[in-house]
């Protein structure tokens, strides 16, 4: 016994697990109106750097922008009414995925 551990196999503390999210993630991401018409803004708490997609149900890619140090991006997704899924993918990798329903 170890640390409170019953066990053959050595007692490993492990204080975290996973991936520490950017700011971006932390702060939050308002996407407005939700539902919408397909037009819609998506604002940032910080300033972003990388790229907004969205995508249908079945994974293809209907819309893909380049962000460059903003906080605010206007889209225009011409599309069938239903539920697509926004991801924000910094320029470090981390990603964040949102729901966007047209109506």
């Amino acid at each position: 016994t170890q640390n409170g551990c019953k066990d053959t196999s050595t007692c490993v503390l492990i204080l975290g697990v996973g991936i520490e999210a950017n700011d971006f993630l932390k702060e939050g991401i308002l996407i407005s109106p939700n539902p919408s018409n397909g037009q819609f803004n998506v604002r940032l708490m910080k300033s972003f750097n990388g790229a907004l997609e969205i995508y249908n149900n079945i994974g293809q890619s209907l819309y893909r922008e380049v962000i460059v140090n903003s906080d605010k991006i206007s889209v225009t997704l011409n599309a069938s009414e239903g539920v697509y899924l926004l991801r924000l993918t910094g320029t470090d990798g981390v990603t964040s995925t949102s729901k966007v329903i047209l109506k």
